[in-house]
């Protein structure tokens, strides 16, 4: 299971980065166990996938036991992956802890499974999301807040391009009320460029790429 695993008591921090052709059956990403911690921030996760079978089970597993697995989710494009799930959480005794913000998640299959006999801790707000009928409910250890089920406009994601079109409506969606970014985006701009449209509930913009569109010269990062 997993391109990247993740055991007791280890910390991972990725940004700012590619994750693409990861290949296993069970967890195709990400395999995080008990005390183990997983920041990602500022990623585009595309073209994971099974070795050898169909689709994979899942993209990124928790798997707590007698001690939390923890993960940060911050300012990701999740995109064109063959798998079943893309976040199960499985807590027996323990509860893990999750919070996924101003990401883009659209793909196929669901987003989440969860098991055990206990509910992680989970917050979820201000994402573009291609389905939310696996969401649990929310309520008790569970905040799902401001997630749209809509298309956020990629500008070619037939071939890997998953900038947003100018008119997106994932462009400005979000704020840094109860998160703060660390890195700029995946092309090094900074985080919150206001556009002159209509914000949601701020000027971030939700995925991987903080769009400059106005900045003509500047905005494919070229000088």
């Amino acid at each position: 299971a997993a391109g990247y695993i993740y055991d007791i008591n280890s910390t991972a921090s990725i940004s700012q980065t590619l994750l693409k052709n990861n290949h296993a059956n069970e967890s195709a990403l990400f395999y995080v166990r008990q005390f183990g911690n997983l920041f990602l921030e500022g990623n585009v996760i595309t073209a994971n996938g099974p070795n050898g079978q169909p689709f994979a089970s899942n993209l990124i597993t928790l798997y707590a036991v007698t001690n939390a697995a923890n993960l940060d989710f911050f300012y990701n494009t999740i995109a064109g992956n063959t798998v079943d799930n893309h976040f199960n959480f499985y807590g027996s005794n323990a509860q893990n802890w999750v919070r996924i913000y101003n990401s883009i998640i659209y793909d196929q299959g669901d987003i989440f499974t969860i098991s055990g006999n206990t509910t992680p801790f989970l917050r979820m707000k201000c994402n573009y999301v291609h389905e939310t009928n696996s969401f649990p409910a929310n309520g008790g250890s569970i905040e799902l807040d401001y997630n749209h089920n809509l298309n956020p406009n990629f500008v070619d994601s037939a071939n890997g391009d998953y900038h947003l079109q100018s008119q997106s409506f994932a462009k400005d969606l979000c704020n840094e009320n109860e998160i703060q970014s660390s890195y700029p985006d995946l092309e090094g701009n900074a985080r919150g460029y206001d556009d002159p449209i209509s914000n949601g509930r701020g000027p971030y913009d939700a995925g991987a790429y903080e769009e400059i569109s106005s900045d003509i010269i500047f905005k494919d990062s070229f000088e």
